[in-house]
């Protein structure tokens, strides 16, 4: 399995088209006539966007379908992911087009952050991205200590 690893910043032009980095473009499936990335908000960080193919997407609804369908929060999270999902379409030079609302949701104008997350990635202004994962990196040392090396023994 390959993963999104890395910041990335990149310039938005007045268009709002913003080319995605080629790493993660290959794992979008950049070479298929019609690749696309789903780009919804954050639900823990209104900073935030999580970019992502649909490996990811698949995984969220595996995850909600063992949810009861008629409770509240079944409804919340597929409205608040599923629902505010936008598709976009990779252009033949790696672009997308950044809708002005998702631009304006967090903040950014000239220039945007991809920062990797593994099986997806986040967008989000540069300022915001560099705070993120310093303070990812302070409180991964103790308040975190021992999660990843737990998880490998779960499995």
């Amino acid at each position: 399995m390959k993963f999104f690893l890395g910041t990335y910043v990149r310039k938005v032009d007045r268009n709002g088209r913003v080319s995605i980095p080629a790493k993660f473009r290959t794992l979008l499936g950049e070479s298929d006539e019609s690749a696309e990335v789903h780009i919804f908000r954050s639900r823990h960080d209104d900073n935030v966007l999580i970019g992502c193919g649909d490996a990811f997407l698949e995984k969220l609804f595996e995850r909600l379908e063992r949810e009861d369908p008629t409770s509240q929060a079944y409804e919340d999270i597929s409205y608040s992911i599923f629902g505010g999902v936008s598709t976009l379409t990779i252009d033949g030079d790696g672009r997308i087009v950044l809708p002005p609302e998702l631009r304006e949701a967090v903040g950014v104008e000239k220039e945007i952050a991809f920062v990797g997350r593994g099986d997806q990635f986040s967008l989000m202004h540069p300022d915001v991205a560099s705070g993120k994962v310093e303070e990812g990196r302070v409180r991964s040392r103790s308040a975190h200590e021992g999660m990843l090396s737990k998880r490998g023994r779960d499995e």
